[in-house]
Parts: C-alpha cells; sequence; structure tokens
C-alpha cells in the first residue's frame, strides 16, 4: 500500500523510512488516493461476502440447462458408438442382437431377440401349417409355406429362393437339410413319401445323392450316417434301408439326433403323476442305449427339445401335473455325465411339448411353450470338442424373458 509525502507530495511505500524525494519523515504521512480506492473496494467486497448466505442454493433455473448439455451429450456419445436407446429395457445385451428366424401361422419374419424387426416377407403366402425351420451348415433357413420349401439367406436382404415342393423338412448328416413330400392327398392317406436333400450351399439335390422313396406308412425323421431313420406306423424306429438293423421303440416322441446319437422317449401315460416316460439316449452305430430318468416329481419326458450343435447338450421337456393347466418345464441334459438340471420357469403347454432351439454357435438356447414369452438361455464360451465340434460350458445365470411371443415354429441364427 502507498502513502502520501505531506511536504512534497509524493506517493511512497508505505515501508520506507523517508520520502525518497525530499528526505522529510513519513511518520504523519496518509494514504494515497489509489490506496484509498483499493482500500474501499476490499473493504466492500468484504461486507457483501458476509452479508451473503454461505448456503444459499444456485437458482433451479441454472441446473436445467446443465442437465439438458449433459443429456444432449450422453445421446450424442450414444449414437457415435451406435447405442440404441430405443432398445426395451430387461433384455441383455449379449443376447439382444441373436436372430431368429418364425415360420408360423401367418408369421415368416427375421427378428432380433430385443424385438426389433429385421426382414418380413410380404411377398409370401400366410402359412397355415407351421413346421419348424431348419438352418443348413452353410447358415441358409430352410422353411416350408403351404407346401414349398424356400430357402433364404445368408445375408443382409434375405433373399428367397423356391426350392421344390414338400410337406416336411428333416435334419441330415453334413449340415444338409432333406426335403419329404408325400404324395397322398392328405396326412391320413399311406402313400409313399418322396425325400430329396438340400446341400449347405442351397444346391439341390447335393452332388452325389439321390432322391428317395419312402415306403408309404412309414415317416423319415433323420439321415444319421449310416442311413436314414424312420418311424413305423406302429411307431417303432429303424433305418429306411439295412443294414445296419435297427429296432427300436415303440418311440412316443423323437426329441433330436446328434451324429450316430438318437434322443427318443418310449412307453405311455407321460402325463401322469407316475414316472412313464423315460428318456432314450440310443448309439445307432454301436447299439447301445442309456436311459435317463426324469427329474424327481416329475412323471416323463414329453415332446419337443434337441441336441447343441456339438451334440453335448440336450435339451428335453418334462411334464408337471403341479399346475391347474397343463405345463412343462426344461431341463437340461449333459450327455458327457447323463446328469440333468431344471431350467426356467414352468411353461404353459396345451400339448405335452415344448419348442428349443439353438444358436449354431452353441452360446444360448432360445425355449418356450404354447404361451407366453421365449427364454434365451446363455452357455459359457465353448470348451475342448466333442464329436469334432468346439463343445460348450454350462449355463450361465438365469434365463432371460425376450419380449417375443411363444412359438412352435423358430430356428435361432
Amino acid at each position: 500500500m502507498d502513502v502520501q509525502c505531506r511536504a512534497c507530495g509524493a506517493s511512497v511505500s508505505e515501508w520506507a523510512p523517508r520520502c525518497p524525494h525530499c528526505a522529510a519523515s513519513l511518520e504523519d504521512a496518509s494514504l494515497a488516493d489509489a490506496s484509498l480506492a483499493d482500500a474501499s473496494l476490499e473493504a466492500s467486497s468484504l461486507k457483501a461476502r458476509e452479508a451473503a448466505p454461505t448456503t444459499a442454493p444456485p437458482p433451479e433455473r441454472t441446473r436445467r440447462p446443465v442437465a439438458l448439455i449433459v443429456a444432449a451429450c450422453l445421446a450424442l456419445v450414444a449414437i457415435t458408438l451406435g447405442i440404441a436407446v430405443s432398445r426395451p429395457r430387461g433384455v441383455r445385451g449379449s443376447v439382444r442382437d441373436r436372430l431368429l428366424f418364425f415360420a408360423d401361422y401367418g408369421r415368416i419374419e427375421v427378428v432380433r431377440a430385443d424385438g426389433t424387426m429385421v426382414k418380413s416377407f410380404p411377398q409370401l403366402p400366410r402359412i397355415d401349417d407351421a413346421v419348424p425351420p431348419l438352418e443348413t451348415a452353410g447358415n441358409a433357413v430352410v422353411f416350408l409355406d403351404n407346401d414349398q420349401a424356400f430357402v433364404a439367406g445368408p445375408g443382409p436382404d434375405w433373399p428367397v429362393v423356391a426350392v421344390g415342393q414338400a410337406n416336411d423338412l428333416i435334419p441330415a448328416t453334413g449340415g444338409q437339410v432333406g426335403l419329404e413330400l408325400n404324395t397322398g392327398s392328405n396326412d391320413y392317406d399311406p402313400s409313399p413319401s418322396d425325400l430329396d436333400y438340400l446341400a449347405a450351399d442351397g444346391s439341390i439335390p447335393p452332388p452325389g445323392t439321390k432322391a428317395t422313396t419312402v415306403p408309404a406308412g412309414e415317416v423319415a425323421l433323420a439321415r444319421l450316417p449310416d442311413g436314414v431313420l424312420v418311424q413305423s406306423s406302429d411307431g417303432r424306429l429303424g433305418f429306411l434301408l439295412p443294414p445296419p438293423q435297427l429296432d427300436l421303440g415303440p418311440a412316443t416322441n423323437v426329441i433330436g439326433v446328434s451324429d450316430v446319437t438318437v434322443a427318443w422317449t418310449g412307453g405311455s401315460n407321460c402325463q401322469a403323476l407316475v414316472p412313464g416316460c423315460p428318456l432314450h439316449l440310443t448309439d445307432t452305430a454301436r447299439g447301445t442305449d442309456r436311459v435317463i430318468i426324469p427329474p424327481p416329481g416329475f412323471a416323463g419326458f414329453v415332446g419337443g427339445g434337441g441336441y447343441s450343435v456339438a451334440g453335448d447338450w440336450l435339451a428335453a421337456f418334462v411334464f408337471t401335473g403341479t399346475t391347474d393347466s397343463p405345463a412343462v418345464r426344461l431341463v437340461l441334459i449333459d450327455t458327457r455325465t447323463d446328469r440333468d438340471q431344471l431350467i426356467g420357469p414352468v411353461l404353459p403347454a396345451g400339448a405335452p411339448a415344448g419348442q428349443a432351439s439353438w444358436s449354431p454357435d452353441g452360446k444360448w438356447l432360445f425355449f418356450c411353450g404354447l404361451s407366453g414369452p421365449i427364454y434365451a438361455q446363455q452357455f459359457a464360451t465353448p470348451i475342448g470338442h466333442h464329436n469334432g465340434t468346439a463343445a460348450t460350458g454350462g449355463p450361465i445365470g438365469k434365463p432371460s424373458a425376450l419380449p417375443l411371443k411363444a412359438s412352435f415354429a423358430f430356428a435361432a441364427l
């Protein structure tokens, strides 16, 4: 702070013992004009700070612009990162982008697991008889529409090609799909069927194969390495053209096939409260049979389910009589140990059956009952190999309910 010398009027630092201009004493010096102004300003600021409340909140209107700016920035970041903020809540990020193909009554479409429509096919007629679609090893989807077989995809535009007449589809070795056409006038006419195959690349018939005739009274179920598995009118299972010889059953349901193994249920009274329908895992090459008993409290295995791609897990359903209306539960069976575990909630079932479909990489199992939502169960990262294919670990956590209605004619892609 500066002071003013009374002798010569010069502005001098208050720390100086005498005026450097006239050598006069500064004992009676007064504050300089600039220092007076600064002191006045400092005193005013101090009074203002003392008068202002120390906890006064900022006005409400000053917060809203900041919140809007933050929200706008987050939205911009979300768009930049490709995050769809409109996706339904509750669908985990790891499953929401999975695709499912539906070929149900009046519904032919590709839908994302979060419910987003990916592709519809309005040019096709409405389906009047739902048959579960099958996927080839080349990731093409084969489905039926009014006794006409079509191949969709793969590709972003999902091109659709008609490949011939058929009224049933069967899985076949090598990632192929069998097209079965019954030549009878209706489903009850015991007429022979013609069986052709669609190759993984979409060609029909695949190189080196011939159309096969299935005798009247028999139904083709799958083509295994040793031959075509058929079911006769009395419910027994066997090969279309032996050798090798195979005589199983009578079978109530065929759950699925994996390489040379057939999963099927036998017995009767599967909906009773006493065990009546065990699950058989039959190795058709060795002739060995393993029997899986239903979990405690359940009567027996019913229809629906299937093997994972590697064949290390089998999805099956058991009937539950603990509710007022028919219902089923999903059972997962580790085919390497034959251990089973119940997965997910009770599923409504007008008929004793459920529906399940594995993703091609084995990381997800999608399943449902007659009504309600479709559920998705995640599996651990592939570990090791089983039947020459990457095997998977066990289920992770609990299944998630998807915003998709139950269907008996869908395939996970």
